[in-house]
Formats: C-alpha cells, sequence, structure tokens
C-alpha cells in the first residue's frame, strides 16, 4: 500500500509543459526496446511529436553506442533479456546531470515502479502507451535536461575561475569560505595579514564576486571544501606550508 502511494504521490507532481519546436528538434530520444514491433511503434510516436530518435535492441548496444554529449533522454523497458532495464540504470551515472530516464513496462510491477523511481527515473508507464502520455513524460525530460544543462554550464564557468587562482590564492579561498578573518589566515599560513589581504583581493577578482556570500554559493556549487583545522592542515609544525590543494568532494584537485 505504501509503495502505491508513493506512486500516486509522483503522478500528482507530475505536469505536463509545453515544449518549443526549436526546443523539440535539439533533443534526441534514446529508445531502448527488445521487442522490435514495440521498438518501431514507440519511435514513430517520438517522431510524430517531433522529437528526433535513436533506438536500440539492447542494454548492451545502447552502451556501446552511448552519444553522452547529445541533450536527450532515456525510453528503457523494464524486462530485457541479458541486461535489464534496472540493472541498465544502475549502471549509468546517478548524478544530477545525468540523462533523464523513463521507463515502460508490459506489467503493474508497483515495487519495480517504485524502486526506478527513487533511483532517479522521471516516470514509469505502463503498456500499451499513449502517445498523450509518452510525450508529456519526454517533455518533462526535456525541462530537467535543461536545467541540468545550466547547471554544468555553470559549473564549467567556475572552474574556468577557479583555475586562474595561485597555489595561494586557492589556499586562502578555502580559508575565506570558512569564515576566517585575514588576521586568522595569516596565523594559519604564515604571511602578514597585509600579503594576506592582497591574496584575498586578488581571489576575489579572479572569482567576480564582490561579496563572500556569492563565493560560498559557487565553490558550494562546485564543491569545494571550506578549510577544516579537524582534517586539513595546510601549515606543517615547522612553519612550512603543504602543497596547496582545493579539496572537492570526494576528491582532490591541485590549483595552478
Amino acid at each position: 500500500m505504501r509503495q502505491r502511494e508513493i506512486l500516486r504521490s509522483h503522478e500528482a507532481h507530475r505536469v505536463p509543459h509545453v515544449v518549443s519546436a526549436k526546443t523539440r528538434q535539439k533533443f534526441t530520444v534514446f529508445i531502448v526496446e527488445d521487442d522490435a514491433g514495440v521498438l518501431r511503434a514507440l519511435a514513430r510516436l517520438v517522431r510524430a511529436g517531433g522529437y528526433a530518435v535513436r533506438t536500440f535492441s539492447s542494454a548492451l548496444a545502447y552502451l556501446v553506442n552511448e552519444e553522452v554529449d547529445v541533450p536527450g533522454c532515456l525510453v528503457l523497458d523494464v524486462r530485457m533479456p541479458h541486461l535489464d532495464g534496472r540493472q541498465l540504470q544502475a549502471a549509468l551515472p546517478r548524478e544530477s546531470d545525468a540523462r533523464p530516464i523513463i521507463f515502460i513496462s508490459g506489467t503493474d510491477d508497483v515495487p519495480t515502479a517504485v524502486a526506478a523511481i527513487k533511483a532517479g527515473a522521471i516516470d514509469f508507464l505502463s503498456k500499451p502507451i499513449t502517445k498523450q502520455a509518452l510525450l508529456g513524460a519526454i517533455n518533462i525530460a526535456v525541462e530537467q535536461e535543461a536545467k541540468s544543462g545550466q547547471q554544468r554550464a555553470q559549473l564549467a564557468a567556475i572552474n574556468r575561475k577557479l583555475a586562474r587562482l595561485s597555489p595561494r590564492e586557492a589556499e586562502v579561498l578555502r580559508y575565506v569560505i570558512a569564515g576566517h578573518s585575514n588576521k586568522k589566515i595569516s596565523w594559519h599560513l604564515g604571511p602578514t595579514i597585509k600579503t594576506i589581504k592582497v591574496h584575498r583581493s586578488r581571489m576575489m577578482r579572479k572569482m567576480e564576486v564582490r561579496f563572500v556570500a556569492n563565493l560560498v554559493q559557487m565553490t558550494d556549487l562546485a564543491g569545494i571544501e571550506p578549510y577544516n583545522d579537524k582534517n586539513n592542515k595546510s601549515s606543517l609544525s615547522d612553519g612550512s606550508v603543504q602543497p596547496p590543494q582545493l579539496v572537492q568532494r570526494g576528491r582532490l584537485t591541485r590549483a595552478y
């Protein structure tokens, strides 16, 4: 019962969107379906809606020929031999900018539908699939992909700015977003307060921000961790400084 409530809640928040013809032309729908007849029928429906279509008869064929740089969504059958739809979903990236997935199924499999949606799928449609239901789900995928594209562009711009920073400016940045004053940064890193002010000013200029709040927002989006005394020691006991790093969630990125 709880699983059906989750599905009803998901459907209640599913709102059809109007997509312009120009946007549809730039969006590709990748369909993975092992039944040749169903694959052709789905492709006709999608093309009739004004979208470009790429078809695959198996999950493996999609993985081998995946075009990660092409804006689009994935229409994926749940039950297929060898590698099924849920297994393919698990093999694909789970990042927020991953390609949107619309599942299709020949059975009313509520547990599978709930698991797919919890794993990030935007919809789960039961066969026979109507044109309205399929295009409605694709239109939602278009909007999600557009938002992801904006986030990717914003993140790329932030990373370009981070790449301009000198090693010392990169260090100062992490202290600044942690809320440390120039005096405290000077105490940690060694240079005079006046020198820290110069590094801080250059860093803010290169990052193209005037206020620390804006810098915090940018670095949070880029996954830059603020300096933390407990798990990061930039200065060694002898006063020397370790190689500076911009610590991003899940990885270390050295600044040059």
